[in-house]
């Protein structure tokens, strides 16, 4: 009877691995936020303008046609501050070919700022974001 049970239990993991494919599959991974869309039918990214810690604006659309990578972090961040010298690495590297890194700062308090982006030698203009922003872009 033991193996009866075994077999039953492996039959059981099956259909429940089965239906959580399909549920994810028919019903969550369908599920899209519609953009505007560019000319080769791919979403573009929804635009907005900030202005960063140096008291620039800056705008998505303006860098229309350049690869942006859009970094939303926090200084309290663990994985934000390991990954952000690469940042600095990728922006020095590929500048000159079109490549431009955005850093948005999410629920962190403004003042923590300045002393992490001359710590972490930024080179790449870092804006404040908003409740906005973080809704366009998925809720983060």
């Amino acid at each position: 009877m033991r193996k009866g049970q075994i077999g039953l239990l492996a039959v059981a993991i099956l259909i429940a691995i089965s239906c959580l494919y399909l549920l994810n599959r028919y019903w969550v991974a369908p599920t899209k936020v519609e953009y505007g869309t560019s000319s080769s039918n791919r979403p573009e990214a929804p635009d907005f303008t900030l202005t960063d810690f140096s008291g620039e604006q800056i705008s998505l659309s303006e860098l229309r046609g350049k690869v942006v990578l859009l970094d939303f972090w926090a200084t309290w961040c663990g994985p934000c501050r390991s990954e952000i010298p690469s940042f600095v690495q990728f922006q020095n590297r590929y500048r000159d070919q079109g490549f431009r890194v955005l850093g948005i700062v999410t629920h962190d308090n403004p003042r923590n700022v300045p002393d992490f982006y001359r710590e972490f030698r930024m080179n790449y203009p870092v804006a404040m974001g908003n409740e906005r922003l973080e809704y366009l872009y998925g809720g983060i």
